[in-house]
């Protein structure tokens, strides 16, 4: 199960325990947007990062 099933099925439980007010089931899909756009950005540096280190090593070439 990764973190994010994880993450759903503790709030699925949270929210059939307790009843939400419509403000804060408002707030937590702001929340998810908001997380949801910080991963990709995290992802986004992640791939940048991978690319900037193979095109270092192939500047680097063969050991003479």
């Amino acid at each position: 199960m990764t973190r994010t099933d994880t993450d759903n099925y503790q709030r699925s439980s949270v929210e059939r325990a307790i009843p939400m007010t419509a403000y804060a089931r408002s707030e937590i899909a702001r929340l998810d947007r908001e997380n949801a756009e910080l991963q990709a950005t995290i992802d986004r540096n992640n791939e940048l990062r991978r690319e900037i280190i193979n095109r270092e090593n192939m500047n680097k070439g063969a050991a003479a």
